[in-house]
């Protein structure tokens, strides 16, 4: 479900017009009609704040673990998956028409570029739908249940809070610090082989702010770049707690 949807279900479950609504989230009513229409994303404040007020609307409805994680899996496959097409497709249009003017001048080239594309109609509805996309990928890291953390070249970018706070760590303790000094010694080889490939699904010792060890199973993949060693790629992990 797009975050606009969700947005939409939630009011008129709760029966509420679009001014009462906006007046309980603390925005204004044309910011709530821009998130219902997907034309604005909510911030992580307001979808904190959604969250606590009305948490039933969040509430995973799989009927047994091992089936709410594979669907995650399909959610964030899916959502990354879109991104990079998306993204791909602004990539390609900039290329044509940096071609199509032939600039040699670097700034008149950048000009050219970004006025042939304020005018492309189509240009801009990729940049929404990339918009909104994003601000689902968004929502669904930061809000969701399962522990998830996005890295590059073994280096940790971001880490949901499910995550952290399974280690006993703070974001800003684990975000810039890398993967392998959380595995336990004795797995490094295995997990430095799945760090390089980009892609694991391996169940490792992972080593908690007080020192002690826990075994986490984490599944990993490549997304964002056609190569591993692509400048623009990263590996989006899902773990998971094993008792």
């Amino acid at each position: 479900m797009l975050t606009s949807e969700l947005l939409e279900k939630i009011r008129r479950g709760e029966m509420l017009t679009q001014k009462q609504f906006a007046e309980k989230l603390g925005i204004a009513r044309i910011t709530a009609h821009y998130y219902e229409k997907g034309k604005r994303r909510p911030s992580v404040r307001v979808m904190d704040k959604l969250k606590k007020m009305y948490p039933k609307y969040f509430e995973d409805s799989s009927p047994n673990k091992e089936r709410g994680g594979q669907m995650t899996d399909r959610i964030v496959a899916n959502l990354l998956d879109q991104i990079d097409t998306l993204k791909s497709q602004i990539q390609t249009q900039a290329v044509s028409v940096n071609k199509s003017k032939g600039c040699s001048c670097q700034q008149d080239m950048i000009t050219t570029i970004v006025d042939e594309l304020n005018m492309n109609s189509g240009f801009d509805e990729v940049v929404q739908k990339l918009d909104g996309v994003q601000a689902n990928w968004d929502f669904l890291f930061y809000n969701s249940n399962q522990a998830m953390s996005v890295a590059k070249d073994g280096v940790i970018t971001n880490v949901n809070e499910t995550f952290y706070k399974m280690l006993g760590y703070k974001q800003e303790e684990m975000i810039g610090s890398k993967i392998i000094d959380y595995i336990h010694p004795d797995e490094h080889d295995v997990a430095i082989r799945s760090i390089k490939s980009h892609k694991a699904n391996q169940v490792h010792r992972v080593k908690k702010k007080n020192g002690r060890y826990i075994k986490l199973k984490i599944r990993a993949k490549n997304f964002g770049g056609k190569q591993p060693k692509d400048n623009t790629s990263y590996s989006v992990a899902l773990i998971e707690r094993v008792e």
